[in-house]
């Protein structure tokens, strides 16, 4: 780390929201780190170098910047800010995720967990038709219910099983349904409306682009 403090006094411009006026207001921002070199030989006091109009300051990438009235940790680097499309969703109050209902990584891995989670299902139909071991069957059903778990936990990446159905297995019905399907079904439908409402904002924005570089 260099051995300079550099106070870097930046006023920003803005408009008044309330008053519509263009208000002022400071930003002093303290990098510490940085190395400043005068155009001259001259040696840096207290309140910085003595009789020299220029100097050459080096500013790295890991400079330290403060903000010089809150203290709070700030930074130098231009802010670029843009809608990712990440919607973070509540699930029956109790928990929460976040995605884009649009990325197709998200939907593939939503769809091949519901592609193993339904085999699972079958799996389970299946030997509760049989006549069996009943001890077995339970047996079975936990392990099932774990791999159902773990499946879904990772499609959302983070443990939503033990929030929304606790010690509940996934075979458990509601409405007619497992509950694993319930949720799924859920989020698949907002995956379809949120699809469905995106295609109808970016169509005017192609039509513009058609129009504008249509072959004469």
């Amino acid at each position: 780390m260099f051995p300079h403090t550099l106070t870097l006094y930046m006023p920003q411009t803005c408009t008044h929201p309330t008053t519509l006026r263009t208000e002022t207001t400071p930003r002093i921002t303290v990098l510490e780190g940085v190395l400043t070199v005068p155009a001259k030989a001259s040696t840096a006091g207290d309140k910085g170098y003595a009789g020299v109009d220029r100097v050459t300051v080096y500013i790295p990438f890991s400079v330290a910047a403060t903000d010089g009235i809150t203290g709070q940790e700030d930074s130098i680097m231009p802010d670029i800010r843009f809608d990712t499309g990440l919607v973070t969703y509540e699930l029956n109050g109790v928990c929460s995720v976040s995605f884009n209902p649009t990325d197709s990584h998200f939907v593939e891995k939503l769809m091949a967990a519901v592609d193993s989670l339904d085999a699972l299902q079958e799996e389970h139909n299946a030997q509760m038709e049989q006549d069996g071991d009943t001890a077995g069957l339970f047996r079975q059903a936990r392990e099932r219910d774990q791999s159902m778990r773990a499946m879904l936990d990772d499609t959302f990446g983070t443990p939503v099983c033990e929030a929304l159905f606790g010690s509940m297995n996934l075979y458990a019905m509601a409405d007619g349904l497992p509950v694993w399907c319930n949720l799924v079904l859920a989020v698949m439908d907002e995956v379809n409306a949120a699809t469905a409402r995106e295609m109808k904002r970016t169509d005017p924005r192609l039509a513009k682009y058609t129009a504008k570089y249509k072959r004469k």
